[in-house]
């Protein structure tokens, strides 16, 4: 697996060439320990969680890895590496039963959050624009009818473009199990009994929570309850807390 050198920061430029210089020894241990520090100093970018899944990949941490491709997929999702890399490992965890985006999510995440909310203020800005313009001057009114039409209803065509595509890419409701063989039980209770085992790096769906478990269904609509620390969610929005290692 490749590792991104995109420029970042001046202040934590040495710890990101340190975790990629770590990565390139063999040491993903020390390599993970760099590049979180950067997380836990505020700084993100697509540059950070891609050189993360790449090196939770090596490690065998399947779940990491599909949580960091999905972040850095959230900041850059038309980044073909990133892409190509969480395809791998969602078909290397659940093969056949790979979670794979529809066609309107795919079109929702075409664009970052960013990207839709900078269309839908320009889009506004000039519209206003217009406006303002068949205020100043009576005479353009006529002339300026249409454009002011179109772009106000491109704005709010894409504004709700937008709201929309917040809603998918927030994934308020999904989680990446991120231990080996978690036990999944029909009740939040230790002395319930085992029926399955998930895998490191299953995604699933986040039903509810209590306690410290949290009640999920699976690719294959089976539901139970898993102890909370085998699981992460994707989103910083949701039932449960965004919990970095």
């Amino acid at each position: 697996a490749l590792l991104a050198t995109m420029p970042l920061h001046a202040e934590i430029e040495t710890d990101f060439e340190n975790g990629n210089r770590l990565f390139e020894q063999g040491k993903y241990s020390e390599a993970v320990t760099s590049f979180e520090s950067i997380l836990k100093s505020g700084k993100t970018s697509a540059a950070i969680y891609f050189n993360l899944a790449n090196t939770s990949l090596k490690l065998g941490e399947f779940g990491r890895a599909v949580y960091y491709y999905q972040q850095a997929n959230r900041l850059n999702p038309r980044d073909a590496d990133v892409r190509a890399n969480l395809r791998f490992v969602r078909h290397e965890v659940a093969g056949a039963f790979a979670r794979e985006a529809t066609g309107w999510q795919r079109f929702l995440r075409y664009f970052s959050i960013r990207e839709w909310g900078f269309g839908t203020a320009l889009l506004g800005a000039l519209w206003f624009g217009v406006m303002a313009a068949r205020e100043w001057k009576k005479r353009w009114r006529r002339a300026l009818f249409w454009p002011a039409r179109i772009l106000g209803g491109g704005a709010c065509v894409v504004g709700v473009l937008c709201f929309q595509a917040s809603n998918s890419w927030a994934c308020a409701d999904e989680g990446v199990v991120i231990a080996d063989q978690a036990e999944l039980r029909p009740g939040p209770l230790m002395e319930s009994r085992v029926f399955h085992k998930l895998r490191d790096g299953e995604e699933v769906r986040v039903l509810g929570a209590k306690d410290d478990w949290v009640h999920i269904m699976d690719v294959t609509q089976r539901t139970g309850w898993l102890k909370r620390d085998k699981i992460i969610p994707l989103s910083r929005i949701g039932l449960l807390e965004s919990v970095v290692k």
